[in-house]
């Protein structure tokens, strides 16, 4: 059974960089995409309709650096759910935090390890799938919840309808039952009783 490409959006200034994680990334199986800035990234992201799977992104760019584009991301309905990892030779605990704050996911610190890139790729592209599978079936779970409350609560009048018709002390009174139900369900209705009598 076939199954969609897993793509990566790899957003770095640097080609050579960017053409060594798209080595890794294509040898490991994923397609890849390349933005030479954040600006183009968001472009791809928004306007493409691409479903990128993952976002691997330097910090330090020109037009707009990662942490923007982070934010950016993250601020979007559409792709705030991809999962965004930081590459950067910035490795200090202060840095690290800024990216976290701006709504990365993950961090991988230059010079690169190949497995802990593919590790941490891995991981975000299993976290992703994750994300969207438990959006869908809650999703399903509210459409089923809602079509049982409707079921629910058209059973509901159907039942108190035919308690009160039971109750009725005159056609009138049924009649104003009948037509309170009908119009609940948006319907309009004619009421016509035809009664026999018996001769002994």
């Amino acid at each position: 059974m076939s199954t969609n490409p897993l793509i990566i959006l790899v957003v770095d200034d640097e080609p050579l960089q960017a053409e060594i994680h798209t080595i890794f990334l294509e040898e490991a199986g994923y397609e890849t995409m390349y933005a030479e800035d954040g600006v183009e990234a968001l472009s791809i992201l928004r306007h493409s309709g691409i479903p990128i799977s993952v976002i691997l992104s330097d910090v330090l760019m020109p037009n707009m650096d990662g942490h923007e584009l982070c934010k950016q991301v993250k601020e979007d309905e559409s792709i705030k759910e991809i999962p965004f990892i930081f590459v950067s030779a910035l490795v200090d605990i202060d840095e690290k935090i800024k990216g976290y704050s701006a709504g990365g996911d993950d961090y991988v610190s230059k010079p690169i390890s190949t497995d802990v890139l593919l590790e941490k790729v891995k991981r975000a592209v299993k976290q992703h799938g994750d994300n969207l599978s438990n959006k869908e079936t809650l999703k399903e779970s509210y459409n089923a919840a809602m079509q049982a409350m409707t079921y629910s609560s058209d059973l509901g009048q159907i039942i108190e309808f035919y308690k009160n018709s039971l109750n009725a002390h005159s056609f009138d009174e049924l009649g104003q039952h009948l037509f309170q139900v009908m119009a609940s369900y948006g319907l309009r209705s004619t009421l016509y009783i035809v009664t026999t009598t018996t001769k002994n």
